[in-house]
């Protein structure tokens, strides 16, 4: 099975003389479902780490959703909006994010899928590998331990940002 790649190329902005060269990015994070600031704050200063010409900074605004809700069709019919969600196992066996059976069936083909690899199989590792690329069974236990050992996944960027 081919792997499909982990992201779609959006056009953020065209530069103000009308050329093509985007601008640069800013990313608003605003946590997940019960996220704590602590939380928040590894993930951002684990991406700006890995990213330091980007701006992270914590919003309640966000056009990337990483398998939580679905937005409406207006926010998705706009470019630069993404929607992901997450599986993990082998081609044997495949096991697939806490919302991942919601989002398919509405999304189709529009929901970007992240391989988090075979280390990662129960539905809430598989949720918190969309934000945490060191999310693992053995690492997260718990919605409490979804962060731990955090180191932002950035794998929505698109290549051209990163």
């Amino acid at each position: 099975m081919e792997k499909a790649p982990a992201y779609r190329h959006h056009m953020v902005s065209a530069a103000p003389d009308g050329g093509s060269k985007p601008r640069s990015y800013s990313v608003f994070y605003f946590g997940g479902w019960n996220a704590i600031q602590a939380n928040i704050d590894a993930w951002v200063r684990s991406a700006h780490h890995q990213q330091p010409g980007i701006a992270f900074t914590t919003s309640k605004g966000h056009l990337v959703a990483l398998d939580g809700f679905a937005p409406d069709q207006d926010q998705r019919d706009r470019p630069s909006t993404q929607v992901w969600s997450a599986w993990g196992g082998d081609q044997k066996t495949r096991y697939q994010a806490k919302n991942y059976d919601k989002l398919k069936p509405l999304l189709q083909n529009e929901l970007l899928e992240y391989y988090a690899g075979t280390a990662c199989t129960t539905k809430l590792a598989l949720h918190f590998s969309l934000v945490n690329t060191n999310a693992t069974d053995s690492v997260v236990q718990s919605i409490a331990t979804g962060y731990d050992k955090c180191e932002a996944n950035l794998a929505w960027l698109p290549e051209f940002a990163r």
